[in-house]
């Protein structure tokens, strides 16, 4: 078994695309019917504006139904382009002030799934929606459009009393079906908008049926730039958006994509999608197959038996332990599944927050790192499928494989060293023992120091895991220990992962660490806005809530990158994994290899690191 799996990872890695075994052939089958197990907790939030709806298995549910309806579109060669099913003329105009003009005129035969159509007010109206005062009062973020001209001016928060109807500037719309975007000359903070690496992004965006989410709202055009009509307030998408019970971002009725979300079931953790029979097609004209995905939770513990029994029968993005008991139930004869394998666009790690307690130190961070024998973790959870990673990146980016040799020149190695641990510590002024004498070295307590208001400080690191959670595990055996040993206390509070979600991107939290994985589903990372320290990013974006000027200004260079030249790109990677490595806004532990597990009659179904299952499946049948 073993033997099988080497050929696919050197497979995986030389070529950085999925491989694929193939079994046995299966027979004709009844219904296009997908049973998918995940291995994360969804929650009933249906919006990735708020910290809690971006989780892995809701963002497969948002881009089966959302996907695919937009001017700009990630193809199966993994590449952006402009979705010709959508749109029917684009252009672009370069203006006096710096900024761009894009104008986009859209097919007059789209529609949503209930019937009603879409057109350039279902992009503009979503747009204005998302980035206004009122949006943001009921907890969401509002920097969706903060590269388009005016948003400031349009976003900022009304003073008591203030009522005046809101144009935003750099959108227009032109008619029904037309309409245009002015991107800035700079963003908010001065920085150039342009050039920008993944420039045809800015036009990557979704419809929203705003007779649902905003009724009886209209878009309004201007020469002041676009606005909603004043039936938009916040009382009205208190309502249709926020009600737990009603809101669409809790319970959406309406969708521009390949599939419906019918049924959500937050006791059994499960959710239905159904393929939406009004969906015009993918950027190809083709037409998604399966008739049904049935999402149910997986937990690590139950994974295997699950799909032993069929219960679930594709298992996406599975590593570590649970890769062998899998591969013998697909060993057997007649089995009926097989397995496709590629190397993981992401990683797992410990995340620190930058804004309070020890955490706050980089030399406590670096501490940790040094407790932790990283190597031996990494192949316990990985058992052998996966590496330990230095930095912000997964195994398979193409930047990783291309600049690998350079990155580990250049890094520190956190290697496990207590000695070199305890260093760091006193040089950062952990000394002292509770009573304010001097710390006995190895003694198991925590160390303490003088904050600036000359009161004592504990060396206590408060960490929040989730619970049948291998790696919560891992790190409670192997790094919490020796981390004590230089006298880093850890505490541990388990819970749910949407509860970590909450703690984690809280203003307020008395937590300083976590422990989760990232993976990203295309090419385009955003450094400038993970690492971006404006307020409207933290515990959004920014879910460190660091405020490094270097970082951000690495990433910030980064997007200003002319598209295509990788050279420059590459460079200023290399520059941000090593002041990333330094600072540990995160210590990465593993990027491992991915397995999905499936039926052996599920036909054109390719994984890679940046086509995963969701994206996978739109092009599969059973046969």
């Amino acid at each position: 078994m073993k033997k099988v799996f080497y050929a696919a990872l050197a497979c995986a890695l030389l070529s950085i695309i999925g491989c694929q075994r193939t079994t046995q052939e299966a027979g004709p089958q009844g219904p296009q019917q997908i049973d998918f197990g995940s291995t994360t907790q969804m929650v009933n939030w249906f919006h990735a504006d708020w910290p809690a709806g971006n989780n892995a298995v809701n963002m497969d549910i948002m881009r089966l139904t959302r996907d695919h309806a937009g001017p700009v579109v990630f193809t199966r060669n993994e590449e952006w382009i402009i979705n010709p099913q959508v749109v029917a003329n684009h252009s672009s105009t370069n203006n006096s002030d710096g900024s761009r003009t894009y104008r986009i005129e859209l097919h007059r035969d789209l529609v949503f799934s209930d019937g009603q159509p879409i057109n350039a007010s279902s992009f503009i109206g979503q747009i204005l929606m998302r980035n206004s005062h009122e949006w943001r009062e009921i907890g969401a973020s509002v920097v969706s459009g903060n590269r388009i001209l005016g948003h400031a001016a349009y976003s900022a928060t009304r003073e008591a009393g203030d009522t005046a109807p809101r144009h935003f500037e750099g959108l227009r719309l032109i008619d029904e079906f037309t309409f245009s975007i002015t991107i800035a000359a700079t963003d908010a903070q001065g920085n150039p908008n342009f050039p920008y690496y993944f420039e045809l992004l800015y036009l990557d965006m979704r419809p929203y049926p705003i007779h649902v989410w905003m009724p009886g709202v209209t878009v309004i055009d201007s020469p002041q730039g676009a606005r909603l009509s004043d039936a938009f307030t916040l009382d009205l998408i208190r309502r249709s958006v926020d009600d737990p019970q009603t809101g669409q971002r809790f319970n959406p009725t309406v969708f521009p994509g390949p599939y419906m979300l019918v049924n959500y079931d937050s006791v059994g953790n499960t959710a239905v999608l159904e393929l939406n029979p009004r969906f015009k097609g993918l950027y190809d004209g083709h037409k998604p197959q399966i008739e049904r995905i049935t999402l149910r939770h997986t937990a690590q513990p139950v994974q295997v038996d699950m799909f032993a029994t069929g219960e679930v029968n594709l298992l996406g993005g599975i590593g570590g332990q649970n890769v062998d008991p899998i591969l013998d139930i697909i060993e057997q004869p007649n089995s009926g599944r097989s397995y496709a394998t590629y190397p993981r666009a992401g990683y797992g790690f410990i995340r620190f927050r930058h804004d309070h307690g020890p955490t706050a130190s980089e030399a406590v961070r670096q501490a940790v790192a040094f407790a932790a024998d990283r190597e031996e973790f990494a192949r316990q959870f990985t058992f052998g499928y996966g590496v330990v990673g230095h930095g912000w990146y997964g195994m398979a980016m193409r930047e990783y494989q291309q600049n690998r040799t350079a990155l580990h020149n250049r890094i520190i190695q956190y290697h496990y060293n207590l000695a070199r641990a305890t260093e760091l510590l006193v040089g950062d002024g952990w000394t002292l023992n509770a009573q304010g004498g001097a710390y006995v070295e190895g003694s198991g307590l925590p160390r303490h120091r003088r904050n600036a208001q000359g009161a004592l400080e504990p060396l206590i690191i408060e960490w929040f895991s989730t619970t049948d959670n291998r790696v919560s595990d891992l790190i409670s055996a192997m790094i919490v220990p020796e981390a004590a040993r230089v006298g880093i206390i850890i505490n541990q509070t388990s819970g749910d992962f949407p509860t970590l979600q909450r703690e984690m991107s809280a203003r307020v939290t008395d937590f300083h660490m976590f422990n989760l994985a990232t993976t990203w589903s295309t090419p385009a990372v955003a450094p400038w806005d993970t690492f971006n320290p404006d307020d409207a990013y933290l515990g959004t974006f920014n879910a460190n809530f660091i405020r490094d000027p270097v970082l951000h200004g690495i990433g910030v260079s980064m997007r200003s990158v002319e598209p295509g030249d990788t050279a420059s790109w590459d460079r200023l990677w290399l520059d941000l994994q090593v002041h990333y490595n330094r600072v540990l806004p995160d210590l990465p532990l593993y990027s491992d290899e991915f397995f999905d597990f499936h039926p052996d009659n599920l036909m054109n179904y390719s994984p890679t690191p940046f086509r995963t299952w969701s994206h996978s499946i739109l092009w599969a049948n059973l046969r």
